[in-house]
């Protein structure tokens, strides 16, 4: 077949008419647009795919048109279609340890009615009374017999759960790794969503029960009576054979290698999966690589490529039982001074479904997943375009929380070291600043930088220049929004009728602020005028 303006016969037409109806049948418009702009791209015809985009008025970037891009704000963790679910209240559990021989468990009290999710397995509990609730992991493998596997598919952990009084527990949350938002169509969503059972197993004999709800990572069943007790799903070959999973890539650096050796696991996003690895990796006491895990939903049966910036590799993505030795591949090199680039990629269609973050993305995410950043301060990290000054913004913000916020910050850039080794010389700079309270180098600083050697700072020398020359200012302030400014701020600054007069209000606030916040200022001055502060730089 050309991909060319070639004119169809008859009887071509209709097949492709049907081809088309059949995926718009299956998977929705949306769905059905960005498959079919994946296979356009893995053939080499982007342009084609753009114009089917234009043509058909849908995006196709995902399900119903939806953008795959993560959440700017860092907080949707699972999957970059689902919604985020509302949580249950958090608990961390006991731990217990049973014996060397025995897996370990946990438990909660609760010493009334209401609700948790478990920290540790995300399995939740709703219940009526005071309870004891105790459960770990269980084998699927030791459960299900040769012929439940051929028809059923395993779609979360197994529980093995202990309740006290069982008739306290009006609900329970079974967490599961299936990505319903890949049905995209809502004829296959409850399709795909009558095929779901909650297995139990007792005296070697397993019985299903219908979900009461299915939520984007739970299945809820009410009035349970409890077991070994887990989700599986039915494929319906001849409707949705394939269903995107819910899926992380975890890396792990073997410490006592001769060499830099990494490990890199593909799996379900399944916690018994999770632990199950890094349970194994303490044996060899290797340490993980702190980076976002999340890939795009990922399926079955499918080949994916692991690329690096030294070689590339194929690892088939299947559900492996936690017992079992979960399949890695092993990264090995010598030198890591120009950081070590990783992408995966789904063989079929070449579709990027996970790449390592760049050192700047990294250093903003492992700031952020420590809680040392607002959400208007992640915003407007991300709103940086330059890396350096990305950076150099990020030390300024963590400088300004305290000594404790420095020192969290420092551990986990110390945690990143072997991944980026170009974040060497801000460690260095941290460390220094923290034990002796002297200046920390900024990446990308120049000679003369914000401040001047009689200490003006730049914005202060430069005013005049600044008011009459920046014509970017609704750019500055978005940077600055969340941060500098508050919201008020913001908006009563944009609602000037100039941009000269924009800036002269932006001054007018500038008394107030301290070093922190004219640095702000003159890092998102140098991204939207770079130029302009250039040329001011050198008088």
């Amino acid at each position: 077949m050309s991909w060319g303006r070639t004119s169809l016969g008859g009887q071509e037409r209709a097949e492709v008419m049907e081809l088309i109806e059949e995926l718009v049948s299956t998977y929705g418009e949306g769905h059905a647009v960005w498959m079919t702009q994946e296979m356009l791209r893995a053939v080499s015809q982007g342009p084609l795919a753009e114009r089917l985009a234009e043509a058909t008025g849908i995006a196709g970037d995902g399900p119903s048109g939806e953008d795959l891009t993560p959440d700017p704000s860092g907080k949707q963790e699972k999957c970059t279609w689902c919604v985020t679910e509302e949580d249950l209240p958090e608990v961390t559990p006991e731990l217990v340890l049973e014996s060397e021989v025995k897996p370990r468990s946990y438990r909660v009290h609760l010493p009334g009615p209401g609700s948790f999710r478990c920290s540790e397995t995300e399995l939740g509990f709703e219940v009526r009374a005071a309870v004891t609730v105790q459960y770990g992991y269980g084998s699927w493998d030791w459960h299900l017999s040769a012929a439940e596997k051929q028809q059923w598919m395993v779609a979360g952990p197994l529980f093995n759960i202990r309740v006290k009084p069982a008739v306290a527990v009006a609900a329970v949350h079974l967490p599961h790794f299936l990505c319903l938002a890949g049905t995209a169509n809502k004829s296959s969503s409850d399709a795909v969503l009558s095929q779901m059972r909650i297995a139990h197993f007792v005296d070697g004999r397993m019985t299903l029960e219908e979900p009461t709800q299915v939520r984007p990572f739970h299945a809820v069943l009410e009035n349970p009576s409890f077991s070994f007790i887990g989700v599986l799903w039915k494929p319906i070959y001849a409707v949705f054979p394939f269903i995107p999973i819910h899926s992380v890539v975890l890396i792990y650096q073997v410490v006592k290698a001769a060499a830099i050796t990494l490990h890199l696991y593909l799996i379900p996003n399944d916690r018994s999966l999770i632990q199950a690895v890094e349970e194994e990796e303490k044996k060899h006491q290797s340490i993980q690589v702190l980076k976002p895990p999340q890939t795009k939903p990922l399926y079955f049966g499918s080949c994916y490529t692991v690329c690096s910036s030294l070689d590339l590799e194929e690892v088939d993505f299947r559900y492996m039982s936690p017992e079992d030795q979960q399949p890695f591949m092993e990264i090995y090199t010598k030198d890591m001074r120009e950081g070590l680039k990783l992408i995966v990629l789904m063989k079929r269609y070449g579709e990027v479904v996970w790449k390592v973050l760049s050192d700047a993305e990294a250093v903003v995410s492992a700031a952020d997943a420590h809680l040392l950043l607002t959400q208007g301060e992640y915003l407007a990290l991300n709103r940086l375009e330059d890396p350096e000054i990305r950076v150099a913004t990020l030390i300024d913000m963590v400088l300004s929380k305290g000594d404790q916020a420095h020192q969290l910050f420092l551990d986990c850039l110390r945690n990143l070291f072997f991944t980026f080794p170009a974040l060497e010389p801000i460690v260095t700079g941290l460390q220094t600043g923290f034990h002796a309270d002297v200046a920390i180098p900024r990446p990308g600083a120049q000679t003369g930088g914000p401040a001047s050697a009689e200490g003006e700072h730049f914005v202060d020398r430069h005013r005049a220049e600044l008011i009459q020359r920046v014509s970017m200012v609704d750019g500055v302030l978005d940077m600055l929004c969340g941060t500098v400014l508050d919201n008020e701020q913001y908006q009563s600054i944009r609602a000037e009728r100039s941009n000269p007069e924009k800036m002269r209000k932006l001054y007018e606030l500038m008394p107030s602020w301290n070093r922190v916040c004219k640095d702000r200022l003159y890092h998102s001055l140098k991204a939207k005028h770079k130029f302009l502060i250039e040329e001011l730089e050198g008088k």
